[in-house]
């Protein structure tokens, strides 16, 4: 998977469960400053596994460890 499309499929769950409307995404942005909750951090992981078709929550950090996009862009498939 492309890195582009990746933040594309992370930037379009977390408008929908942080229900903002952003734009641009960056690897460096932090979750927490982008509206998520750690509520919503465990429904826009849910929502990456459903369209990745990949198990995330066991390699990632707990939400309350400052992740940023690039926690997410780590976990996408490759190729």
């Amino acid at each position: 998977m492309k890195q582009a499309d990746a933040l594309n499929d992370i930037r379009d769950a977390i408008n929908v469960h942080a229900e903002t409307t952003l734009e641009t995404l960056s690897p460096s942005d932090n979750l927490s400053g982008l509206g998520l909750d750690a509520l919503s951090y465990v429904e826009v992981t849910m929502s990456l596994e459903e369209k990745w078709g990949i198990s995330i929550g066991a390699d990632l950090p707990d939400f309350e460890d400052d992740l940023t996009v690039q926690s997410l862009l780590d976990q996408a498939p490759k190729g």
